[in-house]
């Protein structure tokens, strides 16, 4: 159950990684899709400067979460007769 919880914490920290990555090109390109224009959105640029920082935490915790799903123990088999050996209806 702890596996299951920290690979779940592991791809939602990528997925806000890879959001915050792209935050400097998407708010921009949201506001001009919603009608929003002017001489004042080239001003949004704001997390640019820490853009770098974003993709490589987006980039080790994809690497995390590819090593907990490919790399992890295979699970162990069930002995017959068992619980966990009785196929779900």
């Amino acid at each position: 159950m702890a596996e299951s919880r920290t690979q779940k914490m592991m791809l939602a920290g990528g997925a806000l990684a890879a959001l915050a990555a792209s935050a400097c090109c998407l708010g921009p390109l949201t506001l001009v899709l919603l009608g929003v224009s002017g001489a004042w959105i080239a001003n949004l640029t704001a997390l640019e400067p820490y853009r770098p920082v974003f993709i490589g935490g987006a980039l080790v915790l994809v690497g995390f979460a590819w090593r907990g799903i490919y790399r992890a123990r295979p699970a162990a088999a069930c002995a017959p007769g068992t619980l966990c050996a009785l196929p779900q209806n």
